[in-house]
């Protein structure tokens, strides 16, 4: 509205909520992804409205789904050279990691995404990896939650 009225517009829709860019999460999100990408995929820009983003390494990123619409959407949002990961056996999220990664990067991803899941914590979990076209089972110990918290975007 300062804006406006530095410029002279007096005429202009009222001011409300709903941009997402007003949204602290979203913003953070956007700014990381342009400092990786800076001329990302539509998709890419996308995913940010989706599930938890856990930073794991410079220019890698998971997105966890919370619900089981977040989790289609994720799914619906994958592309070469995505990998995509379930957990086996239990209600859980969807993970997404949207850059070529390391196996042992895989495994953390694992470990965060049977951390969201309605799998035993103490106990390990069998993960579904699926990266180009291929599908491996890992099984993974559920990260500690103080851990993962720390690399939440």
């Amino acid at each position: 509205m300062q804006l406006a009225e530095q410029f002279g517009i007096t005429d202009y829709p009222t001011a409300a909520g709903g941009c997402r860019l007003t949204e602290p999460a979203f913003a953070r999100r956007l700014r990381r992804l342009y400092e990786t990408e800076p001329t990302p995929p539509v998709r890419l820009i996308e995913l940010l409205k989706f599930g938890r983003h856990v930073r794991l390494g410079e220019n890698l990123t998971l997105v966890v789904g919370r619900t089981e619409s977040e989790n289609a959407a994720i799914e619906r949002l994958a592309a070469e050279p995505d990998t995509l990961l379930r957990v086996i056996g239990f209600m859980g999220p969807t993970g997404l990691l949207t850059a070529p990664c390391s196996r042992d990067e895989i495994r953390m991803a694992a470990s965060i995404v049977a951390r969201y899941s309605d799998a035993p914590q103490l106990e390990r979990v069998e993960v579904e990896v699926i990266q180009a076209g291929q599908r491996q089972d890992v099984l993974v110990l559920p990260i500690d939650p103080d851990e993962v918290q720390g690399l939440l975007v």
